[in-house]
């Protein structure tokens, strides 16, 4: 296993439950993040987590997301968080039944910040090209700051925070779209011919990761 995103970090369909194994550092008293971007159909985040891979002293943890800074590439504004405790054991702290509101195809980044303890807290990293994350650690941090506060960043890596996705309801009909003349133009019926005959086509799927997902 390793710290992936869409498995056990960024946003992801299923929630992890194994260990990521990935490289630690440093969470009490830091703030860390890791882009990634919303998927097509994701409207919702119902859930949050964040891997702690050693047992410490007891303290708060928060989870949060913000949106882009896109002159930076860095976070920006705390759209969201929540505050759970982190226990003393090594293992994935959660917090389940939120409902919060998120744009599709948008890049966000899902953080988290944890209070200082005794014994250094841990959490896993891992590399995945093409993603970014931002951290600072800051002698008695209690909260993710908004805004983000200068930082320190790195390509290629990110951390085994994950935030649940759900899709919203598909609109009634055909909603696909095409471009004519530099516009889209929403198509209301989709064809195929059969029999040199011309049949509705009343539902379309696809395959993602071995499931089929409804298109319309």
């Amino acid at each position: 296993m390793a710290v992936v995103i869409g498995t056990n970090a960024g946003f992801v369909e299923t929630a992890p439950s194994s260990d990521p194994t990935g490289s630690d550092t440093t969470a009490d008293e830091s703030a860390r993040a890791s882009r990634d971007t919303s998927p097509a159909t994701a409207v919702r985040i119902t859930e949050m987590g964040v891997y702690i891979s050693n047992a410490t002293e007891a303290a708060q943890i928060e989870l949060g997301f913000y949106d882009h800074d896109a002159v930076y590439d860095l976070p920006k504004d705390l759209i969201e968080k929540t505050e759970i405790a982190k226990g003393t054991t090594e293992g994935w702290k959660i917090d389940v039944g939120l409902n919060w509101t998120i744009s599709s195809s948008t890049i966000y980044w899902v953080a988290t910040q944890c209070d200082n303890t005794a014994t250094t807290t841990e959490l896993d990293y891992g590399i995945n090209v093409g993603y970014r994350q931002a951290y600072r650690t800051i002698a008695g941090l209690t909260a993710l700051p908004n805004p983000w506060i200068d930082t320190l960043e790195g390509n290629n890596l990110s951390y085994a925070v994950y935030a649940v996705w759900e899709a919203g309801e598909p609109p009634p009909g055909i909603n696909t779209k095409i471009n004519i003349g530099d516009a889209w133009k929403e198509i209301s019926a989709m064809k195929i011919n059969i029999g040199d005959t011309w049949k509705a086509v009343s539902a379309a799927k696809i395959n993602i990761g071995d499931t089929w997902k409804t298109i319309f």
